[in-house]
């Protein structure tokens, strides 16, 4: 029988993946993957950018002012964030975070992605074009869609994109698309271009559609 995460330790931990806690700094998303693994929490192991404040003097000192920094951990099955390797952020002893969800994660990266990307692009024709049909994207998810690629339904042809309009799209801030984001990637899927759809958006949606069925 697993432990309750909040009575979880890091000696526990230490002894279930095999890996002493200070050989742990700099391979978080490894290590949070080995802890799923393990089945000492019940979760997924994601990716994305921590965002929270990072002390000087850290193992991470040198990029404590950037505003973020590529890191892992375990998106709980309950909502709350487990994250093995916070403290080497915070230039403290080991010790295992448990905590909801704050903006200090930010899975997939979106908040900086957002922030340097622009609008969305003009309409186009000679760009070449993709249509996509009510059976890919239903009404809800293409009202939204419209909203967000901001369509002027005059000039361009309902169910038909730009390339460009698509990867923007594609690779809008994943809470934008809720709650269809899983049918909007799926639509561009089946179009071959799922190179366009960020992988840890991609595994989030996934994951939610998954869990939203029951």
């Amino acid at each position: 029988m697993e432990p309750k995460v909040e009575s979880l330790t890091i000696a526990q931990v230490e002894k279930a993946i095999g890996s002493p806690a200070e050989s742990w700094k700099g391979n978080c998303f490894a290590i949070a993957s080995e802890i799923v693994k393990a089945g000492l929490v019940k979760g997924v192991a994601v990716y994305g950018h921590f965002r929270g404040d990072v002390d000087p003097q850290s193992y991470f000192g040198v990029r404590s002012g950037m505003g973020f920094i590529q890191h892992g951990w375990v998106q709980l099955d309950d909502g709350r964030i487990f994250d093995p390797t916070r403290w080497a952020f915070e230039n403290r002893e080991p010790y295992l975070y448990v905590h909801p969800l704050t903006s200090d994660y930010d899975e997939g990266g979106n908040e900086i992605n957002s922030r340097l990307r622009g609008g969305p692009p003009e309409y186009d024709p000679t760009e070449g074009t993709v249509s996509m049909s009510a059976r890919d994207l239903p009404s809800e998810p293409y009202t939204l869609v419209e909203k967000l690629l901001k369509i002027e339904v005059s000039e361009q042809k309902p169910g038909t994109f730009t390339k460009k309009q698509v990867f923007w799209l594609a690779n809008a801030h994943y809470d934008s698309l809720k709650p269809h984001a899983q049918t909007i990637y799926l639509a561009i899927e089946k179009k071959g271009m799922s190179g366009f759809i960020p992988i840890d958006n991609r595994r989030r949606a996934e994951r939610e559609s998954a869990k939203s069925r029951g």
